[in-house]
């Protein structure tokens, strides 16, 4: 579990986009996902082309404002930064793409100095803040020397670049490709929210939804014609046969069947709403009897998640917790045995009856509160109008 935790706290920039364009103060950089050769230029757009930026994030330096307000990406972006209408072409082009502001980075742990050297920039930052200087690549490593001069001899360096790597054996200094840079959620300047990433599956999970609601009122449609159709048979027999205990004892199995048969929709909606909440990807959903060839008083819901969605106990528990507390109509719920991912809740019908009546009647109870109002507010307002004589 801790390797886990420590895992998803220290992802790399590498792991989560395929290509990386680094954008520093007069040229820029591109390591693009088929090669960590890099690509030089001296405009971002010149080095990337529409199918690289599907699947790029960008990054940039942006020192404070003399307010300290962090800098717009796309003023720092564009050429002339006193040019509003070229400010907002900027905004229209890189809005999709994942912009990364260095300069937010946290700072580092006490006596620890790390570096970017990148584009034409080396960026590096201490405990205490964060810094930008010009460089080049024949000069990248005085430059870095220069820089170490004002920290102790004890400090601790780590160098992330993707530049010639034997050059900087003087400096006796750890050094890690830029693709291993942790990726820090504070220096992504646009990142995407839930709805905005997940939005798609939660407009299919919302058609299903509405699918398997439709389904099981049709259902419920076809076993109330059947249920009436064995009634009128049953009624032609009755003077016949004469088998009342028989007739009276198949009356009251299907009342049985049918009290809760207001329920069903109430249970859709509970359980589509549970699923919601939890942000669970489902691939089906079904609700049965346990006992179909009698009435019972529970019903089991079989939750059962898309293939491959969830890997291991640590993702998949907090999902079944977060859909045991969000739904008033499972009682317990449970994880079969078996590899795939599936949840079994139990439903007591009573109990949720009842809790399904209770609604029906506040909002009942709020509708009525509002109408005596009106019809007060109706008549003070007709008897104004009628004239004195």
């Amino acid at each position: 579990m801790k390797s886990l935790l420590e895992t998803a706290a220290k992802q790399t920039i590498g792991g989560r986009f395929k290509s990386l364009c680094i954008v520093g103060l007069n040229k820029v950089e591109l390591i693009n996902d088929r090669s960590d050769d890099s690509i030089f230029g001296d405009s971002w757009q010149d080095v990337t082309d529409e199918q690289t930026r599907k699947r790029m994030a960008m990054l940039f330096f942006a020192p404070r404002e003399l307010d300290g307000e962090p800098i717009s990406p796309a003023r720092l972006l564009t050429e002339d930064p006193e040019d509003d209408g070229a400010i907002l072409l900027t905004q229209q082009t890189i809005g999709g793409i994942p912009q990364l502001d260095v300069c937010r980075i946290p700072p580092a742990d006490p006596n620890i100095v790390n570096f970017v050297v990148a584009a034409d920039v080396i960026f590096h930052w201490d405990m205490k803040d964060s810094y930008v200087v010009p460089t080049t690549k024949f000069t990248w490593v005085k430059d870095i020397q220069r820089i170490m001069k004002a920290y102790p001899k004890s400090t601790q360096a780590t160098v992330y670049t993707n530049w010639e790597a034997e050059k900087i054996g003087d400096l006796n200094l750890p050094t890690k490709h830029l693709r291993n840079l942790p990726l820090e959620h504070e220096t992504w300047v646009n990142i995407p929210t839930f709805q905005e990433k997940n939005g798609t599956y939660v407009m299919l999970a919302s058609f299903v939804l509405v699918i398997l609601t439709w389904f099981m009122l049709h259902m419920q449609t076809q076993e109330l014609d059947t249920l009436g159709e064995q009634i009128r048979i049953t009624q032609q027999r009755i003077p016949r046969e004469g088998k009342f205990v028989e007739l009276s004892r198949f009356m009251l199995d299907q009342e049985k069947f049918m009290q809760y048969r207001d329920l069903y929709p109430w249970l859709v909606t509970d359980l589509g709403k549970a699923i919601q909440a939890s942000r669970m990807s489902i691939d089906n959903l079904e609700v049965e009897n346990p006992t179909p060839a009698e009435p019972n008083k529970y019903m089991i819901a079989r939750v059962e998640a898309e293939r491959g969605a969830y890997k291991g106990w640590l993702q998949e528990e907090p999902i079944a917790k977060d859909l045991l507390i969000s739904s008033a109509a499972i009682q317990a719920i449970r994880k079969p045995p078996g590899n795939l991912f599936k949840l079994e809740g139990l439903i007591h019908l009573p109990t949720s009856f009842k809790a399904m009546k209770k609604v029906e009647a506040i909002i009942k109870q709020a509708e009525a509160a509002t109408l005596p109002k009106n019809k007060k507010t109706s008549s003070t307002t007709d008897k104004r109008e009628k004239p004195t004589l």
